[in-house]
């Protein structure tokens, strides 16, 4: 956990959640020079306080610009420090998921190193889904879904290209090769090299997986998703570019010819309904059902 002297030097965690970013965590708390800070929006809790609240634009009657991102920087590290105080000489914190403030995240963490776990959409779309949409029925949407998983591998990608300190490593490979995956995080972050424990264990692991994290779960098919992830998911090695595009087409006409047909039921349901009215119905109008009533899918 962060302290004054190492605070602005964290091991980050990036990429879509359910990727096997909590097996990674406990590996790197299993050593005794790491500690993990619990997943938290602190950092982007405090940058969109201070720099995208209605307030925010009145910075220029205190300081300058410059000497406002300073203080920031600051108070973000002060209130790390102040919530998650240890004495251990590194510390680790899932920034998972997309639409982090990566600009200030810099500014904040000059030193940081990024571990960039990633999955294939195949079997991570469909966790997401079963996972994140117990409590939010927008990610039982796979159009939902994999919009996220190509955001958060695309801002992921963006850190690299910077050349900020950066390791990608697969979810699949930590699965099947804990041991050597470790022995590459470990050489990448210059830990010291002694025995950690309990690399084999499941953590996290959905209900469609557990007790069988290394045979994987049953995967969606190639031909569910879009374009855009078949494109990601070529760049992350997961697909050859040369299959890129199968099912894809089929996939597509399916999907819109679905909603056509949802389109067209709830037209006809509105032409009946306006027929009655002409015919002597009541003087309220019922209220057209919304999109998201009706089944019509929209695009996140």
């Amino acid at each position: 956990m962060p302290t004054p002297e190492n605070v602005t030097a964290p091991i980050l965690v990036i990429g879509p959640g359910r990727s096997g970013t909590s097996w990674l965590l406990h590996a790197l708390d299993e050593h005794p020079d790491v500690r993990d800070v619990i997943e938290n929006r602190v950092v982007e809790g405090l940058y969109l306080e201070l720099f995208e609240n209605w307030w925010a634009r009145d910075w220029k009657w205190v300081c300058d610009e410059a000497e406002a991102q300073r203080r920031a920087v600051e108070a973000t590290r002060r209130t790390l420090c102040t919530l998650f105080p240890t004495d251990q000489p590194r510390w680790v914190m899932k920034m998972i998921w997309r639409g982090r403030p990566w600009k200030f995240v810099r500014a904040v963490f000059p030193d940081a190193h990024f571990i960039h776990i990633t999955r294939s959409p195949t079997t991570n779309v469909p966790s997401m889904m079963d996972y994140m949409g117990r409590h939010n029925p927008s990610w039982k949407n796979v159009r939902h879904a994999e919009h996220e998983w190509v955001q958060a591998h695309r801002e992921a990608l963006a850190l690299e290209d910077k050349g900020v300190p950066y390791i990608r490593i697969k979810q699949e490979d930590a699965a099947a090769d804990p041991a050597g995956v470790w022995d590459r995080l470990r050489t990448f972050l210059e830990l010291r090299d002694v025995p950690v424990g309990n690399l084999e264990n499941e953590i996290n692991a959905g209900e469609a997986t557990k007790g069988q994290v290394k045979f994987g779960r049953p995967e969606k098919p190639w031909g569910d998703f879009t374009r855009k992830t078949h494109e990601m998911a070529v760049r992350l090695g997961y697909l050859p570019e040369s299959e890129a595009d199968v099912g894809i087409e089929s996939a597509v006409v399916e999907g819109l010819t679905s909603q056509l047909a949802e389109a067209n039921a709830e037209r006809e349901r509105m032409a009946a309904e306006i027929a009655r009215l002409r015919e002597g119905g009541p003087d309220v109008v019922t209220k057209p059902a919304s999109p998201s009533e009706a089944g019509v899918h929209r695009e996140p």
